[in-house]
């Protein structure tokens, strides 16, 4: 009993270290209503800064302005600061897919974390 108890503790610890720590969440409801978020893709660009890019869609018949943030970290999940860890504005024309580019700030970035509100 005792040496199941520890296997699946230590299969715990092991999988949550190696976790995913990027991600996409609408923080608001009423952008859950109407974005539609399709794919996300990331690469390292030739700079050595990691870029995101976030393919989504209005699904209503009305244009809709909401906000977007990223917060960057680095490999031990410290906060990197940067202007885009602030609010922006960005436009969702009616029924028509965009996509939000957001390059890191410094090539320590290895992990994002993008939030959608309204």
């Amino acid at each position: 009993m005792k040496l199941t108890i520890s296997f699946i503790f230590a299969l715990v610890v092991l999988f949550s270290g190696c976790a995913d720590k990027s991600f996409v969440k609408i923080v608001d409801n009423k952008v859950a209503k109407y974005v539609e978020v399709d794919e996300v893709k990331e690469r390292i660009r030739d700079d050595g800064l990691m870029e995101i890019q976030i393919n989504a869609q209005n699904e209503t018949d009305e244009y809709k302005l909401f906000k977007y943030r990223v917060d960057w970290q680095d490999k031990d999940g410290f906060l990197i600061p940067s202007l885009s860890s602030k609010w922006a504005d960005f436009p969702a024309h009616k029924n028509s897919n965009f996509k939000i580019n957001v390059v890191a700030p410094s090539p320590k970035a290895t992990a994002y974390q993008v939030y959608l509100s309204e």
